[in-house]
């Protein structure tokens, strides 16, 4: 005998109980259950952009948004570091270079510290090879010149590997994507 489909929104059932609807339900409705499962698995992932020019980070938070990211924004390092701090998990930050109260690769370093395992991002105009040095000694996992590589960003972003390897020691400018050293 068939069982009722109930809509059960997945955000009320925890990944274990899934797994036990999964492993005892009807053949006919593991499909759906696998589903809820995939976007339970998929969870959005908390991301912070770092930037003092409001169009930018605007730009930033509702393309990061479409991408079904948690998306918080911040105008100046501080304010940036005391997100950062209030998340018990980071997965991704922008940050650019030039903040009025500090320079992006020393909120970079204590981002580092705070989350060692995100993805953190130094969006700047400065294409100069010190530059990127210092951020990649920092703790950078991406270069990002701007205006160039926003929408490559974006596309790895969408893409994300489970290791996230396709966002780690990599400048993105007018050239492209290409590894760091």
């Amino acid at each position: 005998h068939r069982h009722p489909r109930v809509a059960t929104p997945s955000h009320l059932l925890s990944k274990q109980t899934m797994l036990w609807i999964i492993s005892y339900s009807d053949p006919t409705l593991i499909a759906d259950y696998i589903e809820i499962l995939r976007t339970m698995m998929n969870e959005s992932l908390c991301t912070l952009v770092v930037d003092d020019e409001f169009a930018n980070r605007d730009f930033i938070v509702r393309l990061f948004q479409t991408a079904r990211l948690d998306v918080y924004g911040a105008e100046t390092g501080a304010q940036g570091l005391d997100i950062a701090r209030n998340l018990s998990v980071l997965h991704f930050a922008l940050i650019d270079h030039d903040l009025p109260d500090a320079v992006g690769i020393d909120i970079i370093r204590q981002l580092r510290v705070l989350h060692h395992d995100a993805i953190l991002v130094m969006a700047t105009v400065h294409d100069h090879r010190e530059v990127i040095d210092q951020a990649f000694d920092a703790g950078t996992d991406i270069f990002l010149v701007k205006p160039h590589g926003f929408m490559e960003l974006y596309r790895r972003v969408l893409e994300r590997q489970p290791d996230s390897a396709n966002l780690r020691r990599l400048i993105i400018d007018q050239y492209g994507p290409r590894p760091y050293r």
